[in-house]
């Protein structure tokens, strides 16, 4: 069984190191790239905190649309 451990160690290596870069360009408020890097995210290992955080961003995202 030890490939496929490897491989959902580095899937959730390649998770961890999305939701980082998604976190980072969220500071810098690029909210569509933040949101593409923490999907890419879910894809690579899903992540009930970070599936949370997704859907609190999308409801941020529609609010800052909906402002003049």
């Amino acid at each position: 069984g030890e490939p496929i451990e490897r491989s959902i160690d580095e899937l959730r290596e390649r998770a961890r190191t999305l939701v980082i870069k998604g976190m980072d360009l969220q500071k810098k408020e690029m909210y569509e790239e933040a949101m593409k890097a923490y999907r890419e995210s879910l894809a690579a290992f899903p992540d009930p905190k970070i599936v949370e955080h997704v859907e609190k961003l999308a409801v941020y995202m529609q609010s800052l649309k909906k402002q003049p």
